[in-house]
Parts: structure tokens; C-alpha cells; sequence
């Protein structure tokens, strides 16, 4: 009877002091509860990035507006450098200059939009891979399509503007070789561009 009330006192001694009891039978003082693993300790370690790649990454996540900027800057580049074959430039003020640099590239904006947009969705029904060669293509004819039409529209119907004699112009609407190759050449630089960087970082496939 001795012996079983020293083993319960012993093991309510071990349970509530377990260091003591250790330390009397010169074990390695090791707690129960040290034993066991902590919740943070279970965790694996989270590999972060640099927050100037993490900010790269999150922009190039939008390949859409990252071609639209793209495509917008260099719009405004080529607009400022055709206005010398257009008759504004030497008839209009400079007020009238800027103004109609800022008005095409703003329209230049709305085409590139309108255009990536149907690009898009003919990829989507037709399952092609977004940004790859036959999207590009598509949006690249859909703005050679419109820039025909409208250069036509604005120089023949409405005479909105006019070239200067030093314009080439191409057959049969007498489109302007500037604005056609305009057109032909951005999106492709954008496209490639855009590309390029969202392959990097894989946000898009190869």
C-alpha cells in the first residue's frame, strides 16, 4: 500500500514539477513542454524578394497596360516627328502645333486600346496564346484597317488635314506612308517589347 501511494505522489510530483524529479534521478532536466514543437517553429521560412523586384513583378502582372504605355510613348515620339509632312506645321500656330500633337497621340491611345482589346478576344475564341504572334498580327492589321480608312476619311472627305508635298503616299486612298508605316511599326515595338519583359519575369509563356 506504501509503495503505491509513493509512485502516485511521484508521478503527481513529475507532473507538476517535472525539473525537480529530473534533477533528483540526475536525468537531463528536459521538460515535457519543452519537448514539444511550437507552432512558429513548424512554419517553413518564406522566401522574400527585393521589393524593387516584387513592385516589378506586380506591374508586369498587367501586360495590357504596360503595352498601352509602350505603345503611347512612342506614338507621341512619332507624331512630333511626322508633323513636318503635314501642312499644320508650317500654316498653323505653335499653340495649334501642340494641340494637335497631344489630340492624334490622345486618339493614337483610344486606337491601340480598341485594337489590343479585339485582339484579345479574337485570341480568347480562337485560343491563342495571349501576346503571342497571331494576337499581334491582329491587332497590328486591325490599325493598318483603321489608319487606312481614316487617313481617306480626313484628307479626302472631311479635309480635316492635308500633307505637304513631300508626303509619300501609297495607292489606291492616297494614305500617307508615315502614318501607314506608324501603325505597321509601334505596335510590333510594343508588342515585342512587352513581351520580352513579361517572359522574364513569367508572367506569360514562351
Amino acid at each position: 500500500m506504501r509503495n503505491h501511494v509513493l509512485q502516485y505522489a511521484g508521478q503527481n510530483i513529475h507532473r507538476r514539477h517535472p525539473r525537480v524529479v529530473a534533477r533528483a534521478f540526475g536525468q537531463p532536466i528536459v521538460t515535457i513542454n519543452e519537448l514539444r514543437p511550437h507552432r512558429h517553429q513548424c512554419l517553413a521560412p518564406v522566401m522574400s524578394r527585393p521589393p524593387s523586384q516584387e513592385r516589378g513583378r506586380r506591374f508586369l502582372r498587367c501586360p495590357v497596360l504596360l503595352y498601352l504605355i509602350a505603345a503611347t510613348g512612342i506614338h507621341l515620339v512619332w507624331e512630333t516627328a511626322q508633323l513636318p509632312l503635314y501642312t499644320i506645321w508650317s500654316t498653323g500656330t505653335r499653340f495649334e502645333t501642340l494641340f494637335a500633337v497631344i489630340h492624334c497621340t490622345a486618339g493614337d491611345l483610344l486606337i491601340t486600346a480598341s485594337t489590343l482589346g479585339l485582339a484579345a478576344l479574337a485570341a480568347r475564341i480562337g485560343r491563342w496564346p495571349f501576346f503571342g504572334n497571331r494576337m499581334a498580327l491582329t491587332a497590328i492589321l486591325l490599325g493598318l484597317v483603321y489608319t487606312v480608312f481614316s487617313e481617306w476619311l480626313n484628307t479626302q472627305v472631311r479635309q480635316s488635314w492635308s500633307y505637304t508635298e513631300a508626303m509619300p503616299r501609297l495607292p489606291p486612298f492616297g494614305t500617307g506612308l508615315t502614318p501607314f508605316l506608324q501603325w505597321l511599326i509601334v505596335p510590333a515595338i510594343a508588342f515585342g517589347y512587352v513581351r520580352r519583359k513579361a517572359r522574364i519575369s513569367g508572367v506569360i509563356s514562351p
